[in-house]
């Protein structure tokens, strides 16, 4: 795997994320409205429990998922900050954190460095170069 696709890898799982966040609240919303049937005496028994009662349960393995995701998440960023904490020079180690740890883009990062955005590819690219081993 190439530098620049390794040090992606923590914005790809904070994409997954978030999305998933996202999904979990459409089915947080679908349960809204919903309501458990008191029409059974309790005479029969339904194998697989009420509709409301399997919706919850997705829900929670849903939130269990999203806390794996996120502990993986929490993993690889820290991971990456050890392999962008051997490039040697300030310089190249900030553009790479603004770059793949705090997902700014290019633009943003040559404003708060007080560079041409030329300049910032140059050095990244250099920075690039400077990681040999993850």
């Amino acid at each position: 795997m190439d530098p620049k696709k390794y040090l992606q890898q923590a914005y790809r799982i904070e994409r997954k994320v978030r999305l998933d966040k996202e999904m979990l609240e459409s089915m947080r919303a679908a349960l809204h409205g919903r309501s458990v049937n008191y029409e059974s005496d309790g005479s029969q028994h339904n194998p697989n429990g009420n509709s409301v009662e399997r919706a919850i349960l997705r829900v929670v393995e849903y939130e269990e998922r999203i806390n794996a995701e996120i502990e993986e998440l929490t993993q690889k960023r820290l991971e990456i900050e050890e392999v962008i904490e051997t490039v040697p020079d300030e310089t190249l180690r900030e553009i790479l954190k603004r770059r793949y740890l705090m997902y700014q883009k290019w633009d943003k990062i040559a404003e708060e460095m007080n560079r041409d955005l030329r300049w910032i590819y140059r050095l990244h690219s250099k920075a690039l170069s400077k990681i040999d081993h993850y």
